[in-house]
Protein backbone atom coordinates (compact mmCIF):
# COMPACT_ATOMS: atom_id res chain seq x y z
CA UNK A 1 0.00 0.00 0.00
CA UNK A 2 1.34 3.41 -0.98
CA UNK A 3 1.66 5.99 1.78
CA UNK A 4 -0.11 9.31 1.53
CA UNK A 5 3.12 11.30 1.37
CA UNK A 6 4.45 9.13 -1.47
CA UNK A 7 1.17 9.51 -3.35
CA UNK A 8 1.30 13.29 -2.93
CA UNK A 9 4.95 13.36 -4.00
CA UNK A 10 4.14 11.28 -7.09
CA UNK A 11 0.91 13.04 -8.13
CA UNK A 12 0.92 16.50 -6.54
CA UNK A 13 2.66 18.38 -9.34
CA UNK A 14 0.54 16.76 -12.04
CA UNK A 15 -2.66 17.59 -10.17
CA UNK A 16 -1.52 21.17 -9.62
CA UNK A 17 -0.61 21.44 -13.30
CA UNK A 18 -4.07 20.32 -14.45
CA UNK A 19 -5.99 22.34 -11.86
CA UNK A 20 -4.14 25.57 -12.64
CA UNK A 21 -4.50 24.98 -16.39
CA UNK A 22 -8.24 24.30 -15.96
CA UNK A 23 -8.78 27.47 -13.96
CA UNK A 24 -7.00 29.67 -16.52
CA UNK A 25 -8.92 28.05 -19.40
CA UNK A 26 -12.19 28.48 -17.49
CA UNK A 27 -11.52 32.16 -16.71
CA UNK A 28 -10.51 32.75 -20.32
CA UNK A 29 -13.65 31.09 -21.69
CA UNK A 30 -15.81 33.22 -19.40
CA UNK A 31 -14.18 36.35 -20.81
CA UNK A 32 -14.49 35.15 -24.41
CA UNK A 33 -18.16 34.28 -24.05
CA UNK A 34 -18.94 37.57 -22.32
CA UNK A 35 -20.16 35.88 -19.13
CA UNK A 36 -17.28 37.08 -16.92
CA UNK A 37 -17.88 40.01 -14.64
CA UNK A 38 -15.91 43.12 -15.46
CA UNK A 39 -13.14 43.23 -12.88
CA UNK A 40 -11.35 46.27 -11.54
CA UNK A 41 -8.52 46.05 -14.05
CA UNK A 42 -10.97 46.00 -16.94
CA UNK A 43 -12.85 48.91 -15.41
CA UNK A 44 -9.67 50.96 -15.03
CA UNK A 45 -8.58 50.49 -18.63
CA UNK A 46 -11.95 50.51 -20.39
CA UNK A 47 -11.57 54.26 -21.01
CA UNK A 48 -8.41 53.53 -23.05
CA UNK A 49 -9.32 50.21 -24.65
CA UNK A 50 -12.98 49.28 -25.28
CA UNK A 51 -14.24 46.34 -23.22
CA UNK A 52 -15.29 44.52 -26.40
CA UNK A 53 -11.55 44.32 -27.26
CA UNK A 54 -10.08 44.11 -23.75
CA UNK A 55 -12.20 41.21 -22.44
CA UNK A 56 -11.64 38.82 -25.38
CA UNK A 57 -7.93 39.73 -25.48
CA UNK A 58 -7.51 38.74 -21.85
CA UNK A 59 -9.66 35.68 -22.45
CA UNK A 60 -7.33 34.53 -25.22
CA UNK A 61 -4.27 35.24 -23.04
CA UNK A 62 -5.72 33.21 -20.15
CA UNK A 63 -6.65 30.32 -22.46
CA UNK A 64 -3.13 30.36 -23.93
CA UNK A 65 -1.67 30.24 -20.44
CA UNK A 66 -3.94 27.35 -19.48
CA UNK A 67 -3.45 25.36 -22.68
CA UNK A 68 0.33 25.76 -22.60
CA UNK A 69 0.36 24.50 -19.01
CA UNK A 70 -1.15 21.19 -20.11
CA UNK A 71 1.97 20.09 -22.00
CA UNK A 72 5.25 19.83 -20.09
CA UNK A 73 7.29 21.14 -23.01
CA UNK A 74 5.09 24.29 -23.14
CA UNK A 75 5.09 25.18 -19.42
CA UNK A 76 8.06 27.53 -19.79
CA UNK A 77 6.11 29.36 -22.52
CA UNK A 78 3.18 29.72 -20.11
CA UNK A 79 5.58 31.13 -17.50
CA UNK A 80 6.65 33.79 -20.01
CA UNK A 81 3.00 34.66 -20.62
CA UNK A 82 2.46 34.82 -16.86
CA UNK A 83 5.35 37.27 -16.53
CA UNK A 84 3.36 39.60 -18.80
CA UNK A 85 0.06 38.81 -17.08
CA UNK A 86 1.24 39.19 -13.45
CA UNK A 87 2.13 42.90 -13.45
CA UNK A 88 -1.08 43.72 -15.31
CA UNK A 89 -3.10 41.78 -12.74
CA UNK A 90 -1.44 43.69 -9.88
CA UNK A 91 -2.03 47.14 -11.39
CA UNK A 92 -5.25 47.78 -9.44
CA UNK A 93 -3.24 47.69 -6.18
CA UNK A 94 -1.20 50.60 -7.57
CA UNK A 95 -3.86 52.50 -9.54
CA UNK A 96 -6.90 52.00 -7.31
CA UNK A 97 -5.81 50.74 -3.87
CA UNK A 98 -8.96 52.18 -2.28
CA UNK A 99 -10.97 49.63 -4.25
CA UNK A 100 -8.69 46.74 -3.29
CA UNK A 101 -8.88 47.26 0.47
CA UNK A 102 -11.70 47.74 2.93
CA UNK A 103 -9.20 48.68 5.62
CA UNK A 104 -5.60 49.09 4.46
CA UNK A 105 -3.36 47.07 4.71
CA UNK A 106 -5.03 43.96 6.14
CA UNK A 107 -8.67 43.76 5.12
CA UNK A 108 -9.02 43.15 1.40
CA UNK A 109 -12.11 43.88 -0.64
CA UNK A 110 -13.58 41.16 -2.85
CA UNK A 111 -11.55 42.60 -5.74
CA UNK A 112 -8.36 42.53 -3.65
CA UNK A 113 -9.01 38.91 -2.68
CA UNK A 114 -9.52 38.01 -6.33
CA UNK A 115 -6.18 39.58 -7.27
CA UNK A 116 -4.38 37.76 -4.46
CA UNK A 117 -6.00 34.48 -5.58
CA UNK A 118 -4.70 35.08 -9.10
CA UNK A 119 -1.26 35.71 -7.61
CA UNK A 120 -1.41 32.35 -5.81
CA UNK A 121 -2.34 30.59 -9.06
CA UNK A 122 0.50 32.29 -10.90
CA UNK A 123 2.96 31.37 -8.15
CA UNK A 124 1.89 27.74 -8.40
CA UNK A 125 2.49 27.84 -12.15
CA UNK A 126 5.97 29.25 -11.59
CA UNK A 127 6.69 26.42 -9.12
CA UNK A 128 5.65 23.95 -11.83
CA UNK A 129 8.01 25.63 -14.29
CA UNK A 130 10.86 25.33 -11.81
CA UNK A 131 10.08 21.67 -11.20
CA UNK A 132 10.07 21.02 -14.95
CA UNK A 133 13.46 22.73 -15.31
CA UNK A 134 14.90 20.48 -12.57
CA UNK A 135 13.53 17.37 -14.35
CA UNK A 136 15.14 18.47 -17.64
CA UNK A 137 18.50 18.95 -15.90
CA UNK A 138 18.19 15.52 -14.25
CA UNK A 139 17.51 13.89 -17.63
CA UNK A 140 20.65 15.47 -19.12
CA UNK A 141 22.92 14.26 -16.29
Amino acid sequence: MISTSLWIQKNGYVLMQYFIASIFIWFGLLKLTGTAQVDLFMELFSSYIPLKILMPSFGVLEILIGMSMLKNNWILFSIKLLLVYMPITLLPFVLAPEQCYIDFPFILSLEGKSIISHLALMSGAIVLGGRLHIKIIELKV
